[in-house]
């Protein structure tokens, strides 16, 4: 991006927090100042005198930018934008426990064997699941966080896509578990005793304390904003 396009589509797109939506806006509008520059040095003004037509052509940033959080602020409210963004946040859950499973492997944990080995050995467990549980959670709370718009529903719908992310984890470790072991869903507590007991689990953290623990911490990004949001956001979401 040239830099005098750059610094008016800086100040265009400044109220926006969703990095997608931002980033698509900002695009959208380089292209057409460029364009508009383009045709204005065509029709006989020179580079300079182009792009000054072009930005006076396009309006007052602060303006715009104030047009622009409105349509972005509707966007995310309507049901469409809400899904989109809990999909978001849902891929950066789920890149984040491949991520964090592959990087748990390179350092050496291991269900029996490696530099560190989880099977009989509780602390191990508990990292293991720990780190399992908190990158993935940190990474999809920042992303619906940020993609959210500032409101009062913000840490309700946050936490939503937490506990969405969360059962589809959990469900995905059960079901593929009962694939393997042949043990009916419905029969919950022989297949999770199955899941992190026996010589082979699927997953030797996966505990009822585990799922419960999980639980509950999908709830605490959630509060977290709601305590903040009445002091920073709400006076930004209804200037003017």
């Amino acid at each position: 991006m040239k830099p005098w396009i750059k610094k008016y589509v800086s100040q265009c797109v400044t109220s926006i927090a969703d990095p997608a939506y931002r980033r698509r806006l900002e695009r959208e509008l380089a292209d057409h100042l460029e364009e508009l520059a383009a045709d204005l040095e065509h029709s006989g003004l020179t580079p300079d005198a182009a792009q000054k037509r072009a930005l006076e052509e396009m309006g007052d940033p602060q303006t715009l930018r104030e047009a622009y959080r409105r349509a972005w602020l509707a966007q995310s409210q309507s049901p469409r934008g809400i899904l989109r963004t809990m999909a978001a946040g849902w891929c950066w859950m789920a890149g984040s426990y491949i991520f964090s499973a592959f990087l748990l492997g390179l350092v050496g944990f291991r269900y029996d064997s490696g530099a560190y080995p989880i099977q009989g050995h509780p602390g191990r467990l508990l990292v293991y699941g720990g780190v399992l549980f908190l990158i993935p959670l940190v990474a999809g709370a920042l992303r619906l966080d940020r993609s959210f718009s500032p409101g009062r529903h913000r840490g309700t719908l946050v936490t939503m896509g937490l506990l969405a992310g969360w059962l589809t984890e959990k469900g995905t470790v059960m079901v593929l578990s009962s694939w393997i072991y042949g043990i009916p869903l419905w029969r919950v507590s022989e297949l999770l005793a199955r899941v992190h007991g026996g010589g082979d689990p699927t997953a030797p953290w996966f505990t009822p304390v585990y799922i419960l623990g999980t639980l509950a911490g999908c709830f605490v990004p959630g509060l977290a904003l709601r305590h903040k949001k009445t002091a920073v956001e709400r006076p930004r979401l209804f200037r003017g």
